[in-house]
């Protein structure tokens, strides 16, 4: 099975909203179909953060599906942000409005998976699970850089992020095994936590990697870390915003297993 896999496109960020929608569809589907490998792998990973909004996330997606035979995708915080007045009147101030938009959306292609509470889904001989991965804001410190630094407290509507972590916890709990777990928040610290200079909202622990690879993305960081006293294998690409060019590496990275 060969799997490329990415998180953070962020195109909102790459192809601007356009009030002309014609124009701002076909600049989208254009930008996908530009950075999408030449030859297609059998399964596609987004580890979150397609775009700000649905309908660039949706554009981007239909695109992909036409060359994969299986895209799995999780959701990332950008997934859940109103960061409009017209964003919040639309989802009336609620961010899961917005996500059940996204889920309707991905449920009408039977090639697309979006993966949610761990639970396991089957697909070739290889076991997938997924979710968000919320973190933790239960300390002080944890809350001060949440309310004070996170754009999260600010566009994330309607929706109580510390429920969302114990909830991910006990589903992790209940997941027996997989053979790729694919989270937008990483289970380990990575490179790009040092762009931070802390772990706080990045990082998700869990008690123990319950798969031999786990893709991840969140935190703007390319690199496969190798889990010391486990047998996993964390992989992050992360395309990012557009301070760089996105040919200094390709948007999805290849896993052969």
């Amino acid at each position: 099975m060969i799997i490329h896999y990415s998180s953070d496109i962020h195109a909102d960020f790459w192809i601007p909203f356009k009030n002309n929608q014609m124009k701002w569809e076909k600049n989208t589907r254009l930008f996908a179909e530009t950075v999408r490998p030449e030859s297609a792998g059998e399964v596609l990973v987004v580890a979150g953060d397609l775009s700000n909004l649905n309908r660039q996330s949706m554009w981007l997606l239909d695109v992909w599906q036409q060359y994969y035979e299986q895209i799995f995708i999780v959701l990332g915080n950008h997934d859940y942000y109103l960061d409009s007045g017209s964003q919040s009147k639309k989802y009336m101030f609620s961010s899961p409005n917005r996500i059940k938009e996204l889920q309707d959306f991905i449920s009408s292609y039977k090639n697309i998976k979006l993966l949610e509470e761990f639970k396991p889904v089957v697909y070739g001989d290889k076991i997938f699970a997924g979710d968000t991965a919320w973190y933790s804001i239960k300390t002080n410190v944890e809350r001060d850089f949440f309310y004070g630094l996170s754009n999260d407290s600010r566009l994330i509507k309607g929706f109580n992020i510390m429920e969302a972590y114990d909830k991910c916890q006990q589903d992790y709990d209940q997941l027996d095994r997989a053979d790729i777990i694919i989270t937008h928040v990483p289970p380990i610290r990575f490179k790009g936590h040092e762009t931070y200079g802390n772990t706080l909202g990045y990082l998700t622990e869990f008690p123990s990697l319950k798969a031999p690879i786990w893709i991840a993305g969140h935190c703007h960081d390319v690199g496969v870390y190798q889990v010391e006293g486990t047998n996993t294998t964390v992989y992050t690409n992360a395309f990012g915003y557009p301070e760089r060019k996105w040919q200094e590496w390709p948007m999805f990275q290849i896993i052969k297993i």
